[in-house]
C-alpha cells in the first residue's frame, strides 16, 4: 500500500491490552483523509517506521498501544529535532500514564475526534545516559529500584484483571534492596542517600497514576529528582497509596530535588523503568531536553496539573484557551531544595 500520501500515520500495536481489532479501527480511520494505518508485528523496528513516516511528510505520528509504545516512538521523535512530526498518543494500555496527562481520553473515538483539530505544544524530554554507556529519551518518567521491581512483576494477565490496580496490588508484593545514590544536580554540592526507589520524572505521575513528582511540568525545562527512603513493606505500600489518591508534597520517606542535569551513582546498580520499559542497568546522568517533542494534547491539558478525568473521560468539546500556570523556574528549584 502506498502510504506518501499520509498526513497522519497510526502505528498500532495489536498486542495491547485495550487495542481494538485492526479492521474496527481501519473504519474509522476510512472517515479520514490522508490517514494511515501501520500494524507492527511482534518484533518490529519502531524507530524504521517512525523514520518512514518522516521521509513521507507525515505530520502527526499516533502511537496506538500502551506506554512502552509511546515511549518508543517518542523516544525517536525526540532526537530529530525540530522538523520532526508530532506525536500523538491513542491509549491503549493499562496505565496510559503520559496520555492521561496530556488530556488524552480513553475512547478510541473520542481521541480520533481530538487529532481532527489537534493542539500541538512543545514538551521537554530527558536524555539518560546509562552504565553501558548508551542513551535513551524518555518523556514521562525513569524509575528504579523498587518501582522498576513493581514494573517487573507484573505480566499480561495480571494487567488484564487488574487494571491499573495491579500496579498497587504487585507494590505491596515486590521487594528489592536498598541502594547508596550519590548524586549531584546542576551545580550543586552532591549529596548520598539511601534509598529502595529513585525516580527521574519529567511527568508527575507512573505505575497507573501514582503521583510520584506532584510539582512536575512537562514543559518548565526541569526534571523532578525523588528518592524513597527505606521502609517495611506496609509502610511503602501506604506511601504508594497516599501518592495515588493525591498531591503528597512532602513526606518524611520523600526527598525531592528539582534540576536540568543529573550525575549518579547507585551501589548497588539499580534496574530502572524507562516510561514503562525495563532496562537492567543503574542511569549515570540525565539533561533536560527543553521543547525537544511537539505533542498533541486534549483540550483540557493544563502544564502542572491532571486533568479532571471526568472531563477527559469523553468530551470532544473544545474549551476557551486559559494560560498555563504562571511559575518561576528559578524559585521552583530552589523552593525544591528547600524541601530536601
Amino acid at each position: 500500500m502506498d502510504r506518501r500520501s499520509d498526513r497522519v500515520r497510526v502505528l498500532l500495536n495489536p498486542g495491547a491490552s485495550r487495542a481494538p481489532e485492526p479492521d474496527a479501527l481501519q473504519v474509522l480511520l476510512a472517515e479520514r483523509p490522508a490517514w494511515g494505518l501501520v500494524e507492527l508485528a511482534e518484533g518490529d523496528a519502531l524507530e524504521r517506521h517512525v523514520h518512514d513516516a518522516v521521509r513521507d511528510g507525515v505530520q502527526v505520528v499516533i502511537a496506538a498501544g500502551g506506554d512502552g509504545t509511546v515511549a518508543s516512538v517518542a523516544s525517536v521523535l525526540a532526537r530529530l529535532g525540530p522538523d520532526a512530526p508530532a506525536l500523538g498518543v491513542l491509549p491503549l494500555g493499562t496505565a496510559n500514564d503520559l496520555a492521561t496527562q496530556l488530556a488524552m481520553p480513553l475512547d478510541v473515538e473520542a481521541a480520533l475526534a481530538i487529532f481532527d483539530a489537534a493542539e500541538v505544544r512543545a514538551l521537554d524530554a530527558i536524555e539518560l545516559a546509562l552504565e553501558d554507556g548508551s542513551t535513551r529519551v524518555v518523556v514521562n518518567v525513569a524509575n528504579g529500584g523498587f518501582a522498576a521491581n513493581v514494573g517487573a512483576a507484573l505480566d499480561s494477565e495480571a494487567k488484564e484483571t487488574w487494571g491499573a490496580l495491579a500496579y498497587a496490588r504487585a507494590a505491596i508484593e515486590a521487594e528489592g534492596p536498598t541502594h547508596r545514590v550519590t548524586f549531584q544536580v546542576d551545580d550543586d554540592a552532591p549529596e548520598q542517600h539511601e534509598a529502595v526507589v529513585l525516580a527521574i520524572a519529567n511527568g508527575a505521575t507512573c505505575g497507573g497514576g501514582v503521583r510520584v513528582a506532584p510539582t512536575a511540568d512537562l514543559e518548565d525545562g526541569l526534571f523532578d529528582l525523588v528518592l524513597v527512603s527505606p521502609a517495611s513493606a506496609p509502610r511503602l505500600a501506604a506511601l504508594a497509596a497516599r501518592l495515588r489518591v493525591g498531591k503528597l508534597e512532602d513526606h518524611e520517606l520523600l526527598e525531592r530535588r528539582v534540576g536540568r542535569a543529573l550525575s549518579l551513582r547507585v551501589e548497588p546498580p539499580m534496574a530502572f523503568s524507562l516510561d514503562g520499559e525495563l532496562v537492567e542497568q543503574s542511569v549515570v546522568a540525565a539533561r533536560v531536553l527543553p521543547g525537544a517533542l511537539k505533542v498533541v494534547v486534549g483540550p483540557e491539558y493544563r502544564r502542572g496539573d491532571l486533568p479532571d478525568p471526568d472531563a477527559v473521560s469523553s468530551d470532544t468539546a473544545s474549551s476557551d484557551d486559559v494560560p498555563p500556570p504562571t511559575r518561576d523556574d528559578d524559585v521552583r528549584h530552589e523552593d525544591a531544595r528547600g524541601r530536601g
